[in-house]
């Protein structure tokens, strides 16, 4: 059997879930739950897949399809062939080529062609991908993740020079495997002769398993799942033992165990370029089996909880069509991500609300210019106390943003300023305020914010604010 072929043999009888109705298990779903199974619960059970999609799931896929795309044989003269399998003079297949010859017939001639083309692909994409509307974190997330893609791709090119090409037709390929009778649809990001499955993604291995309260590539449920997957195919099907590259030992070795710890995976972190590699045995297989039941379990009893812990990242954390966050469950102060107009300084409004006794909310808000339905943007919470001589104020305060980029925080600052010295002048008080820096600020522009503070006069994070007259009479 040639190994171009890549065999489909009995595929259609493991793989009968595919017939089914539409509660397949798939790796995602656990994920998904794992992370916050309220999440799960809005995909699975409410629908909701045609939402907005953030600029990080999107970076994402767009690295998926490009690692495939890479793979496309190219003829010298540069023309795509979509079907051929051989290339050359000796008519060789990618993964016989030598790093050298890869070059030539890669569908990229180089590590940084590759890493200039998706990135211009990257940066031509507006407002919505595949019908859905992108939506950001921050006003350069976009020109960011450009060059992070990049980066990226530059990396795993020069990876496969390193490590070779993965096997034709499972680059991100779906299979199915079975845990005790349930089967899991997993996804197979690439496998490589010698027994090896290799997960390539932009960033660090991220499959955090809120059950297990484990993320690590060594402790990964997901991980485990794959590499049973494999074990159970190339144990069970002679046709993609032949097309992996084992022997008759090693299939004989893999059908004497439920898992073997001879199957290497391997995470590739493309934007810093580290490789990392872990394996599994049987003992990791009572951590899976746990994890299966208690997931067929909350779904039986319909046990949804949020975990806030994700909300920063969480695909339902977007804006919809009516201004809303699509999850209702997102902890308040969370960051949201909104569509590109949102970043629009013309369209933001600043609001004071003082309905509650000894509290001030300055509220930056978008909306009702453009068609942009109203949204709040960022909350500044301003608690003012009284001293019990009542000849001074004090003031707490905290800070809620909900998107960054667009230097609502220093706007909010700005007012809040105006805000205290207007208190202080009507009251004939001294104000003092202390910014709790580090967590309302950290990490949002924090240089031209503590710039912007320094120059209103917060000292080491506080200010005293004196009434005007006071000024004018101690003057005198």
């Amino acid at each position: 059997m040639s190994n171009d072929f890549v065999s489909e043999q009995n595929l259609d009888d493991f793989l009968e879930i595919r017939e089914e109705s539409s509660n397949i298990i798939t790796e995602s779903d656990i994920k998904l739950w794992s992370r916050c199974s309220y999440a799960y619960f809005q995909k699975r059970h409410l629908g909701l897949t045609r939402i907005p999609q953030s600029g990080t799931a999107l970076e994402a896929m767009i690295f998926q399809q490009a690692r495939k795309a890479l793979m496309r044989i190219r003829s010298e003269t540069g023309k795509l062939f979509y079907k051929d399998t051989r290339v050359g003079p000796q008519f060789k297949t990618l993964n016989e080529l030598y790093p050298d010859e890869s070059p030539k017939y890669l569908a990229f001639s180089s590590p940084e062609s590759f890493g200039n083309a998706i990135f211009g692909r990257w940066m031509i994409i507006k407002d919505k991908f595949a019908g859905k509307e992108i939506s950001w974190n921050h006003k350069s997330q976009r020109f960011m993740a450009g060059n992070e893609l990049k980066k990226s791709c530059t990396n795993y090119y020069n990876f496969i020079l390193e490590h070779g090409k993965p096997l034709p037709g499972y680059i991100n390929k779906d299979i199915a495997v079975d845990v005790n009778g349930t089967k899991i649809r997993i996804k197979f990001p690439e496998i490589r002769k010698g027994m090896i499955i290799d997960d390539p993604t932009i960033w660090s291995f991220n499959a955090e398993n809120q059950f297990d309260n484990v993320s690590q590539l060594e402790n990964s449920t997901l991980v485990t799942l794959r590499i049973l997957a494999f074990s159970q195919l190339a144990s069970t099907y002679p046709g993609y033992a032949r097309v992996w590259g084992l022997s008759e030992r090693d299939v004989e070795e893999l059908s004497k165990q439920a898992i073997s710890p001879k199957i290497t995976y391997r995470h590739f972190n493309a934007s810093k370029a580290i490789l990392n590699d872990t394996y599994r045995t049987e003992s990791d297989l009572d951590t899976l089996n746990r994890v299966v039941d208690r997931f067929m379990e909350d779904n039986e009893k319909k046990i949804f909880t949020p975990n806030h812990k994700y909300c920063q990242g969480c695909g339902y954390n977007v804006i919809n069509e009516l201004g809303d966050i699509v999850c209702s469950k997102v902890k308040k102060g969370i960051r949201t991500h909104v569509p590109d107009r949102y970043f629009k300084k013309s369209n933001i409004s600043i609001d004071f609300d003082n309905t509650i006794e000894n509290e001030t909310k300055i509220i930056i808000s978008i909306g009702n210019k453009e068609n942009i339905h109203p949204v709040t943007l960022g909350e500044y919470v301003l608690n003012i106390q009284k001293s019990p001589s009542q000849d001074s104020i004090t003031v707490n305060s905290r800070y809620s943003g909900y998107i960054r980029g667009i230097d609502i925080e220093e706007m909010t600052i700005k007012e809040m300023d105006k805000y205290f010295q207007k208190l202080s002048n009507d009251n004939h008080k001294e104000i003092t305020h202390r910014i709790n820096f580090d967590k309302d600020f950290k990490y949002a522009g924090q240089k031209s914010i503590m710039e912007l503070i320094n120059k209103l006069g917060y000292i080491r994070l506080e200010k005293i604010y004196t009434p005007k007259d006071k000024n004018l009479k101690d003057k005198k």
